[in-house]
């Protein structure tokens, strides 16, 4: 009964307004009645129509804005929906649901910048919203900066709420950022403990949890998430990843990697890895740079000397950083994507139409200037930020896939240094099979397939670059630094025209703040720990070590 009576009130209100309107369709007034009557009965498709009919007459209404915003939303139409909730804002600057849900929106589409600075900028209106201070923190610890005015915001907040853990979630990571591991870990290990069951990133914390080896995973534990598992709403590749870690670590190798194998397949089911893209982008950077290309340009001397560490993820490139920014006239700035961003175009599976149009522009000097000094006004602005200001001669970018242009970058960057990073292939290969990266730049690690053929492409490719460029790049193999630390970091800095300097020695003292998988790796010294680890998985990785031999 209750049901006739509900369908029957809202057909007599339709037909009521619909006759209102009939009577006077530029009433402002009853379009926007009808626009609220449908989103309060969820009819999205016909409220969002007239939201925006009225947005075209008159477009000085932050509630009209706001809700069709909202409907955007629920059709994950976000980059359009954060343009909405941005009017309803300069319409309103003191709606805070517009502020906030803006807030959520560049969270979403990974644009931890604009979120940065929404978010500062909200919560100069709403100095006493809680959720607001939460998503500014979450904005610095995305952006890498500020970690300590973040640690003390987040500090304020659990004194006022103690029993919410995402607080200490957060802090938990200002902490990490910040290199302060052992805090990260006390925090990661007082939630489990108290709230893994409810947290709401449950799946992440387990990951966490299990990460640090001196947690004790208990039998209920193991239960509860292994029942997980079978729960529709499980995020399972980190559950997956976690059980893998677990055995992994107790040495229970033939319990780990059947989780290690489902971890990848589901993360392979959502890449978009092109091959086809690889082959033909490297294919034409061989036939580009076999011509002779000009390089006789009158470039303006550079304040610092850019060092490119580059090769395959996981094959050494963070410790050479550490080592090298141990160094008193060496800063190390990280993984800067700074040239890609500046050529328009992802060196991982490239824009076609970008990419030819980097090709045609290589003997085109203004281009090539343009490039070099934006490149270096970023890095400059980088240093600037540093605490003290720039001391240094030079300065690492640790861009992995950097590799990919080496010809590239002796071209704008005749001064440069490049260092190649090299390890044993499988080792290699396993260690990026192994750990999981959400990032798409690393979608060809999830299949065994995939990454033995990107890495003869990255192969085939290095091999062509140092027949043409041999003398100035180092290239360095990981297994030579751990037999013989002194005498390859000798040869490292000789490259680089450094001096000796005894802190190179003693990198894991150096306290920059690292932001990669091997974060804990750099801060130990030198050992042999991940030498020949694939081979206690290796009647499983058949497939993988085929292709590579």
């Amino acid at each position: 009964m209750h049901n006739s009576i509900s369908t029957k009130s809202y057909e007599d209100r339709e037909k009521e307004l619909i006759k209102i309107f009939l009577k006077d369709n530029k009433n402002f007034s009853t379009l926007k009645q009808m626009g609220d009557f449908y989103f309060k009965h969820k009819k999205m498709d016909k409220a969002e129509k007239l939201y925006r009919n009225i947005l075209k007459k008159d477009n000085n209404d932050h509630e009209i804005y706001y809700k069709l915003a909202l409907i955007l939303i629920a059709n994950k139409k976000i980059k359009e929906a954060a343009f909405n909730f941005q009017k309803s804002v300069e319409i309103k600057p003191d709606f805070i649901p517009a502020n906030i849900d803006l807030c959520q929106a560049y969270l979403v589409l990974n644009d931890y910048n604009s979120l940065l600075i929404k978010a500062e900028e909200s919560i100069k209106l709403f100095p006493n919203n809680s959720y607001l201070k939460q998503l500014f923190c979450l904005a610095l610890i995305k952006n890498k900066i500020r970690f300590d005015e973040c640690i003390d915001i987040l500090n304020n907040l659990i004194l006022l709420k103690p029993k919410n853990y995402f607080y200490y979630y957060l802090l938990s990571f200002a902490h990490r950022y910040n290199g302060e591991l052992d805090e990260c870990d006390k925090l990661i290990s007082f939630i489990f403990k108290n709230d893994y069951k409810n947290f709401v990133n449950k799946e992440k914390l387990f990951l966490s949890f299990i990460s640090n080896k001196k947690n004790i995973l208990l039998n209920e534990h193991i239960e509860y998430f292994k029942n997980l598992l079978n729960d529709k709403f499980c995020k399972k590749n980190f559950v997956y990843e976690a059980f893998f870690k677990y055995y992994h670590q107790k040495k229970q190798y033939m319990e780990a990697m059947p989780y290690l194998i489902e971890m990848n397949k589901l993360l392979d089911q959502e890449s978009n890895f092109d091959m086809n893209n690889i082959k033909k982008t490297f294919i034409s950077l061989k036939e580009k740079f076999s011509n002779h290309l000009n390089t006789d340009f009158n470039f303006k001397v550079l304040p610092v000397i850019p060092v490119f560490i580059c090769g395959m993820p996981r094959s050494g490139t963070s410790l050479i950083e550490q080592i090298l920014d141990s160094h008193s006239n060496v800063t190390g700035l990280g993984e800067i994507s700074y040239l890609e961003k500046l050529l328009g175009f992802r060196l991982i599976n490239p824009n076609t139409i970008k990419f030819k149009e980097f090709l045609d522009n290589l003997e085109n000097i203004d281009f090539l200037k343009k490039i070099r000094e934006d490149y270096v006004n970023l890095i400059m602005n980088d240093l600037s930020k540093l605490e003290g200001g720039n001391k240094s001669k030079y300065i690492c970018d640790k861009y992995l896939y950097n590799f990919i242009i080496i010809g590239f970058l002796q071209l704008i960057f005749p001064e440069c240094k490049i260092i190649y990073c090299n390890r044993n292939p499988i080792d290699n290969c396993f260690s990026l099979y192994y750990n999981k990266f959400t990032n798409s730049n690393f979608d060809y690690s999830h299949n065994q397939k995939k990454l033995g053929e990107f890495y003869l492409l990255h192969k085939d490719l290095m091999e062509f670059w140092i027949k043409n460029y041999n003398d100035k790049i180092f290239t360095l193999k990981n297994e030579d630094l751990i037999n013989n630390q002194k005498k390859i970091t000798k040869e490292l800095l000789n490259y680089c025209d450094l001096d000796w300097e005894d802190n190179c020695m003693k990198y894991y003292d150096n306290n920059r703040h690292v932001h990669t998988t091997s974060e804990r790796q750099v801060k130990r010294p030198i050992n042999n720990d991940s030498i020949g680890v694939w081979k206690n998985y290796e009647s499983h990785l058949s497939e993988l070590i085929k292709i590579i031999n």
